[in-house]
């Protein structure tokens, strides 16, 4: 039995070398392609939106994005989309009040104010968390 495992390991092993070794490059460059290309999906995405809405109604739309999100990509393309569209979009009244200013290192007290920000509309998305973090970004002026 321990023969087996040990075998199976092995050509496990070998396996991921080779497809490491001859197609890993190749895996790589099409993700990134992939993500490219997705980020300019977004972003148009959220200009045009932008132009329809303020920039509380391009973070309520990004945050019901990532409200159901599970995958680390889905928060970035939310937040490609939130970015581009509050940059078209019209002011919204306190869109900043109680914001806390950025800090290059995350406070606790800008770690609780997302995540407290996050529970009172019942968003548990680590997307949720990032997309408040870039609302600091967006009213501190940090590009």
């Amino acid at each position: 039995m321990k023969k087996l495992i040990l075998i199976t390991l092995l050509i496990l092993a070998g396996g991921a070398f080779v497809w490491v070794r001859f197609f890993g490059d190749q895996w790589l460059e099409g993700f990134n392609e992939e993500r490219q290309a997705a980020a300019e999906t977004f972003r148009q995405q959220g200009r045009l939106f932008g132009e329809q809405t303020n920039q509380q109604g391009c973070l309520d739309k990004a945050l019901k994005d990532v409200a159901s999100c599970h995958s680390p990509l889905c928060s970035v393309d939310a937040g490609n989309f939130f970015k581009a569209c509050v940059e078209t979009s019209a002011p919204s009244a306190n869109f900043c009040a109680s914001v806390p200013a950025y800090q290059s290192k995350i406070t606790e007290e800008e770690k609780n104010w997302a995540r407290y920000g996050c529970w009172d509309i019942n968003n548990a998305s680590e997307g949720c968390r990032l997309l408040k973090r870039q609302q600091q970004a967006f009213c501190s002026n940090i590009n």
